[in-house]
Order: structure tokens, then C-alpha cells, then sequence
């Protein structure tokens, strides 16, 4: 995958209900883009691109920047849920994956 550059600073829109989701990755999915679901809820996903960026000494980041407060799992590409963390309203999550998952091919 072709590293996109990206601003080293997102914009997040938090408040009040809503939080964002900062995930750092070892690799990046072969898609390029990271996907995310309600706990049990595949049905309903949400995606973000997966960019190189250089802050907390560079590496693959995928940004939520809008994230109604609840429990979520990010998502294989496969579909499947794996990494399950939680929301909060006014906060920033963070995670930290090694793999994405069974590669699909």
C-alpha cells in the first residue's frame, strides 16, 4: 500500500455523546481503509482510511473522528469483529493493533 500523506493533527469533533477513536496499526489492511461496528451489530459499519502519519514517532494511523459514545468492536476484513473497546462522550480513544485480522484472498 502507498503511504498517504496526511496532516499530523486530525480534526476530531467530541462532545457531548460523541467521542473519537485513534487506532495505530503494525501493518495496514490490504483495503486501506479500517472498518468498525457496534458490539454485535456488523450490519451497521463505519470506515476510515489508514494513512501514514509522522506524530508519536510516525506509523499507520486510522482516525474516527465522530463516534457516538458506546461499545464497539473494529472488524476483519472479513467481517468479523475482533479488538472490541468502548466510547465515551468528550474523550479520544486509543488503540493499539498488531494485524487486522485473517487476510481476505
Amino acid at each position: 500500500m502507498e503511504a498517504r500523506r496526511q496532516p499530523d493533527v486530525p480534526v476530531l469533533d467530541i462532545g457531548d455523546g460523541i467521542g473519537a477513536v485513534v487506532v495505530r496499526l503494525a501493518i495496514p489492511p490490504v483495503s486501506g481503509e479500517l472498518f468498525a461496528c457496534r458490539l454485535g451489530e456488523r450490519s451497521e459499519q463505519v470506515h476510515t482510511g489508514v494513512a501514514w502519519r509522522r506524530a508519536g514517532g510516525g506509523g499507520w494511523f486510522a482516525v474516527f473522528p465522530h463516534v457516538p459514545a458506546g461499545d464497539y468492536s473494529l472488524l476483519t476484513e472479513r467481517g468479523e469483529e475482533f479488538a472490541p473497546f468502548a466510547v465515551f462522550g468528550g474523550r479520544v480513544t486509543e488503540l493499539e493493533v498488531n494485524h487486522t485480522g485473517p487476510r481476505s484472498g
